[in-house]
């Protein structure tokens, strides 16, 4: 059975006001990213704003929450897309490794 999405959640996703996030489990075989992985990188990020942030006290979805506070909202969703397009030891485009497949 095909997934039904509301259009106002397309719309908001287009309009980059929401990210969606696929269920528990599937990105990490799909996409070589993990929740974990996504927490600690957007809490680096915080950390270097705020010295006394505590990563690993904090859920993914805190850190992005906590994220969003320190550098907004659409910062946010451009540092997940990278996150999920570009996984740590991922080709860039532009660098003379080949991209995996």
């Amino acid at each position: 059975m095909p997934v039904q999405v509301p259009y106002p959640l397309v719309r908001d996703t287009k309009d980059r006001k929401v990210v969606l996030f696929a269920e528990a489990g599937m990105s990490l075989p799909a996409l070589r990213v993990s929740a974990l992985s996504v927490r600690d990188a957007l809490g680096a990020e915080v950390k270097k704003a705020n010295s006394d942030y505590v990563i690993e006290s904090r859920s993914v979805e805190e850190a992005c929450g906590d994220y969003a506070v320190v550098f907004g909202r659409p910062q946010l969703v451009n540092e997940l897309a990278a996150l999920i397009l570009f996984p740590k030891g991922s080709a860039i485009i532009g660098e003379t490794q080949p991209m995996r497949v």
